[in-house]
């Protein structure tokens, strides 16, 4: 479905100088849009055209929706013109549009992460955070941009993902415990003292210029640090890589600001140039939601054109650097026994392959659900399979080919995300549901002939509908 178009408008703004006035204080002003998303679509971009003027002018966006942002959201144009004899003028025409939700996602992604289903599932807002910094002589309490700890939610997320692990299911912010004193040893590795937090100064300084410097001292400006982070979330992207951000909030030399930044994951992108585009983040602030995105440009003058996020404070992000630390494996809750069917026929599974069974129950068509949530089974969450003789479901090399259940223990290649479909996100499955299976390497279980293959690429093909029945 074609991006849909919310507003398109010409605005323009007059002055009368006097005819023999050398100098003009000159007119300037904002001017405020409502876009009314439709329902079931998202805000995409907009777009801003200085069609005429007269004298010194210009306009610009003072303030954008977020990318994917829905219901009424307010759009801000800058505009001024100034100097010269006679009059001064300026029209400009500003554009705006949206894309069904369905369709807003990364050009590129890291396969089989998404924060619904593989980040951390409550907010980073802990009760205390046991972990300081010392900078120089002051030692600085880590906290982020909500008062909590999302450096070690960003990186206990990344070791969970890589470990191949399923993600823990709390909900609740943990106080204490495994899981807890986890986040708070990453929060302490995400830092990576003692030089690690010259990072962030170099984009808090309040003498920081967009552009490089071109007299000594050689320095080089903001936009030069976006451009080489943006090469670099790309390039670790691409290598089917989770990325580090380190996000700066505040300008300030105060070392106790600090505290005030914030840290997420990048899992996607869609570049427009090596100076533009959006990054698709998990952030610790916004659990469950697949559309956190920054949306920036460069100019080719080094200049930040536009830096838009959750974040009206942002000023920069650059490429934090992570090592694995392998986490305890989580504890299981609520492990449900179901059986899978195609139409009227059963999935059995072996060693050798799932395949279709015209038996009508055979007991080879029973598999345990384990997961780390507890209560019903929900759409979206990742979950392993154990088959009836005890060996864990395989998509091989995260799917493409036959499906076995062969494995001993479940890492990355044994988990799946069971799914309703559509908004049903966090919906429980019921008996009788549709739902399908998608890999670690985001490919759908599907019925072939008697096989059951990992290869289907989208999840609305028949063969990759599954009954699913609790036994």
């Amino acid at each position: 479905m074609p991006a849909s178009t919310i507003l398109d408008t010409t605005r323009s703004h007059n002055g009368i100088r006097p005819q023999f006035s050398p100098v003009s204080a000159g007119d300037r002003g904002d001017d405020s849009f409502d876009l009314n998303i439709p329902v079931g679509h998202g805000f995409l971009a907009c777009n801003l055209e200085v069609t005429d003027g007269n004298y010194r002018q210009g306009a610009r966006f003072d303030a954008l929706p977020a990318l994917g942002s829905t219901g009424t959201q307010r759009l801000r144009v800058h505009w001024y013109f100034d100097g010269g004899l006679g009059r001064s003028f300026i029209d400009y025409h500003v554009t705006a549009a949206s894309l069904p939700l369905a369709e807003l996602v990364p050009a590129h992604k890291v396969r089989g992460f998404l924060p619904s289903s593989s980040g951390l599932h409550f907010v980073n807002s802990f009760k205390r955070v046991t972990v300081m910094l010392r900078v120089g002589q002051v030692l600085v309490p880590m906290r982020g941009a909500n008062g909590g700890a999302c450096g070690g939610m960003a990186f206990a997320t990344r070791d969970f993902f890589e470990a191949g692990f399923l993600v823990p299911g709390d909900t609740t912010t943990p106080e204490s415990g495994a899981l807890y004193d986890l986040i708070m040893t990453r929060l302490g590795d995400s830092f990576h003292l003692p030089n690690g937090p010259l990072r962030y100064a170099e984009l808090m300084n309040p003498g920081l210029k967009d552009a490089d410097a071109k007299r000594k001292p050689f320095k080089r400006g903001r936009g030069s640090i976006l451009r080489e982070a943006w090469a670099q979330l790309r390039a670790d992207i691409d290598a089917d890589r989770l990325s580090a951000v380190g996000l700066v909030l505040v300008r300030s030399r105060n070392p106790l600001q600090l505290a005030n930044n914030h840290q997420v994951l990048a899992y996607g992108y869609t570049a427009v140039s090596d100076r533009e585009g959006q990054i698709y983040l998990y952030d610790p602030n916004f659990p469950n939601d697949d559309r956190v995105v920054i949306d920036f440009r460069v100019e080719d003058d080094g200049t930040v054109s536009r830096l838009v996020s959750p974040y009206a404070t942002l000023v920069g992000f650059f490429r934090n650097d992570y090592s694995l630390r392998t986490p305890q494996r989580p504890t299981l809750g609520s492990t449900p026994r179901i059986r899978l069917k195609h139409g009227t026929r059963s999935i059995v599974g072996s060693t050798a392959g799932l395949g279709r069974s015209d038996a009508p129950s055979p007991p080879e068509s029973i598999y345990t659900v384990e997961r780390t949530a507890s209560g019903e089974l929900r759409s979206g969450e990742w979950v392993n399979l154990r088959a009836s003789n005890q060996r864990y479901v395989v998509a091989e090399d995260r799917g493409g080919g036959v499906v076995r259940a062969d494995r001993a223990a479940p890492f990355q290649w044994e988990r799946f995300v069971v799914d309703k479909g559509g908004a049903n996100l966090g919906v429980a499955i019921s008996g009788g549901d549709l739902v399908t299976l998608r890999t670690d390497g985001d490919r759908y279980l599907a019925l072939r002939g008697f096989d059951v293959r990992a290869d289907a690429s989208a999840p609305v093909e028949a063969a990759a509908q599954f009954t699913v029945d609790f036994v």
